[in-house]
């Protein structure tokens, strides 16, 4: 059947870095490097479990821009994990009196044991677009020959309109070929780095200043190192921690007649996220609480939670239909061998049970060994494979 194969079927003759404006799917369809066909395997051999019904709009979404991949490969991934627990998936089941359908119900042996839900916390489309612009400042600078000097990048002012990449690559190599490598070398001390020299490129859109660095000397001429320096770009920083909120909270309240355990899994794109900010999400934000007045000796500083998390509000418990949130942390290709946290609602309406999830749970629960990722997956050795 047309479209049943998730990569492109051919020869491969791209033998290259990911560019930073290329989308994911695309260098992994056309790289012909050893370690990316491992991961296309991999996961052509996940596409290929994935229900036929659901196939095309998957295969759409994967083939996509990042974001829809993110959101296609995360499903994809729940649907391979949950089914080599020994699970049965069915997708966007029916749940009655309610308008809109979870991803997955999950069933063992026929029998349903609880919902699931997935969601994906990243940049927004305007950012993703912000980014990409930029990368093609990124891309342009390391198409130039720079065996001398790495370069500092700054962008200073940005546009709407990407910048015209080849002219910006011309002109900086021809910049380059002005410099002299000895006179650089002795500028290069601490406190001179003002005095390296610069060149402003203008386009009328774009403001962006490079900088010359000089190489070590036993560093010069080095093959397949890259020419970047430093990097400034204009993005602001994501507070992730507050879209993780907002998103949780959100999908908390997406169904009302639930009969059984509704599990959350999100993939928050930060690598910087962690497990602690990850609970103030669900709690409420730790603060330390202080007595007025010192007259108690046994009145001590204490370590409470703000009443402003999703399972947690000024009036107490909140959104108890949410069982638990499976929680991965800047879940792609290269960190599949990472597993994902269960954290359990202590205050559920219906408690997802321990002994259901092989994996990772907070709290601990009082079962077997924990399964390893790894073999659970099958991932090949080593992973990532580069």
């Amino acid at each position: 059947m047309p479209g049943r194969q998730l990569f492109d079927v051919g020869p491969r003759t791209e033998n290259r870095l990911k560019l930073a404006s290329e989308s994911h799917f695309s260098f992994y369809n056309l790289s012909a490097e050893a370690h990316v066909e491992t991961v296309r395997h991999l996961l052509e051999n996940w596409f290929t479990r994935y229900p036929d019904e659901a196939k095309d709009e998957l295969r759409a979404r994967l083939r996509g821009d990042d974001t829809n991949f993110h959101g296609a490969f995360f499903e994809l991934y729940l649907h391979e994990l949950l089914t080599r627990m020994g699970y049965q998936v069915l997708l966007h089941p029916d749940i009655e009196g309610e308008p809109k359908h979870p991803d997955f119900l999950v069933l063992r042996e026929g029998e349903p044991l609880f919902y699931l839900e997935a969601t994906v916390v990243g940049p927004s489309r305007q950012e993703i677009a912000a980014a990409k612009r930029e990368a093609v400042v990124y891309d342009a600078l390391n198409e130039v020959h720079s065996p001398d000097f790495f370069i500092g990048v700054r962008i200073e002012v940005d546009s709407k309109k990407p910048p015209p990449g080849a002219k910006l690559s011309r002109r900086i190599q021809k910049w380059l070929r002005t410099l002299d490598y000895d006179e650089l070398q002795s500028i290069h001390q601490p406190g001179n780095l003002a005095q390296l020299p610069t060149f402003l490129w203008d386009d009328g859109d774009w403001v962006v200043r490079f900088t010359a660095l000089p190489k070590k000397p036993d560093h010069r001429g080095e093959p397949g190192v890259l020419p970047i320096g430093n990097w400034t770009g204009t993005a602001d920083w994501v507070n992730y921690r507050a879209r993780l909120r907002s998103s949780l909270s959100k999908k908390a309240r997406a169904y009302r007649n639930l009969d059984r355990p509704f599990l959350l899994a999100v993939n928050v794109l930060d690598e910087n996220i962690t497990g602690a900010e990850f609970g103030e999400a669900l709690l409420g934000e730790l603060c330390i609480v202080v007595p007025r007045t010192d007259d108690d000796p046994n009145d001590q500083p204490a370590e409470l939670h703000k009443p402003n998390g999703v399972w947690r509000g000024p009036r107490g418990p909140q959104n108890r239909r949410l069982s638990a949130v499976l929680f991965a942390r800047n879940l792609v290709v290269w960190s599949l061998h990472r597993a994902p946290i269960l954290c359990h609602n202590p205050w559920a309406a219906h408690p997802l049970p321990p002994d259901l999830w092989p994996l990772p749970q907070q709290p601990p629960a009082d079962q077997p060994a924990e399964t390893d990722i790894h073999n659970l997956l099958d991932l090949p050795e080593p992973w990532p494979p580069w």
